[in-house]
Parts: C-alpha cells; structure tokens; sequence
C-alpha cells in the first residue's frame, strides 16, 4: 500500500526539482517534502538514500526539520492533521535552524568522577532550568564548550553507556560561524583530559528537529 513518506519542514519551497517521486505541500506557513510510495526499509541502503534527499532539499532552502527516518502519513488531510497542533513549535524551530548545521561530537574515554554540588531543597523555576541544564552538560568537554559556546546557537546531548562512549554532543552552529567553530573545537580539544574527542559534520540539524 501506497503512503506518504514524510522527508523533511522546509521555510520555503524548494526551487530545484525533487523528482518524480517527491512533493512539496503548502502547509501553513511552512512546506513539507513528502514522496508517494510504499513504507521504506531500514535498510542501510534506504538509510543512506534518505539522508541523501535531505541534503539535496537542505542545498536550497534557508531552514529545514528533517522527519525521523519512516515518519508516514496516510495522505494530505491526514499530514495536515497531525502537524496542526504543531504550527507554532514548527515556526519556532524553523527560525532556530535557519542557515545552520550540525555538527556531532562523540566524546569517549574514563573521565573522572564527576563533583558533587549542594542543592536547596526548595528551587525556584530560574533554578531549576540551571540545574537541569547542569545535569545535561557534559562536563568532560568543558575546554571545547567553553570556547564553542559563543559561536553554537543551540546544544543538544546524550549521555550514553556503551564500552567507552561517554556521550554524544550536538551543536547547531550558524553557518557564518563554523570556521571559528573548528578552530574553538581544535583550541579546546588540545586541552581535554582522560576522554578523546571525534566530530562530525556538517549535517542537516536532524538533532534539533524534535517539537514539543
């Protein structure tokens, strides 16, 4: 059975062509790429090949918010249906997204144990935001964050817990920024203790594309 496959939000319509088999939607104030064909495979191949039409609408439009790999909808009434409820949060992060890459940063090694803070056991919402975002950093990378901070427009991270991956770090960096950012992630890197520090990129900003 035939579906829509959703691919990706876009702020504006692409202008090149998607091909036979690719759409774009007017939805809102927002466009949404979709194909027409059967549920896609996770297959590596399929993995890849999705990927590769998201890099090809992200050369020409200015913000994109890539679907999760399989994302579906029955047709256009069912597509506009599910993103109603979600027209501001996707203005939201289209704005955030705008002429901006990800860049992954995969953090391995044995750090240290982490320092014990003391906490008031009545926070304010200020501090509690503080203290969430305390609990988030990953505090083994502080010489690269602190010289990346400035040139990041938002950060995402993941604790994780396999073999020596210690977590993995994401960071929407604008594009007029990212030579500054290699040369902060180098600077910082050089300064790193007990963990080692792999990056990648620039990809489309699939880490940031979540709504709420």
């Amino acid at each position: 059975m035939t579906t829509l496959t959703l691919y990706a939000i876009t702020d504006a319509k692409p202008k090149r062509a998607l091909g036979k088999q690719l759409r774009s939607l007017k939805l809102g104030k927002a466009w949404v790429v979709v194909g027409r064909n059967a549920p896609l495979e996770a297959t590596p191949e399929a993995l890849v090949a999705y990927d590769r039409v998201i890099r090809s609408i992200a050369l020409d439009v200015r913000a994109l918010l890539p679907f999760r790999f399989g994302s579906t909808a029955r047709d256009e009434d069912d597509l506009a249906t599910l993103l109603a409820p979600f027209a501001a949060s996707i203005e939201r992060a289209l704005a955030r997204a705008r002429d901006a890459v990800q860049f992954t940063l995969r953090v391995h090694g044995s750090p240290p144990k982490p320092r014990r803070t003391k906490t008031s056991k009545r926070k304010t919402g200020t501090a509690w935001l503080e203290e969430r975002r305390e609990a988030l950093r990953v505090h083994e990378i502080d010489p690269v964050t602190e010289r990346t901070t400035r040139f990041v427009r938002d950060t995402r991270s993941e604790r994780k817990a396999r073999g020596d991956h210690i977590a993995t770090v994401y960071h929407l960096v604008p594009k007029k920024n990212v030579k500054k950012w290699w040369a902060a992630v180098e600077e910082g890197s050089r300064l790193l203790q007990g963990v080692t520090l792999t990056t990648s990129g620039p990809w489309p900003p699939y880490a940031f594309a979540e709504l709420p």
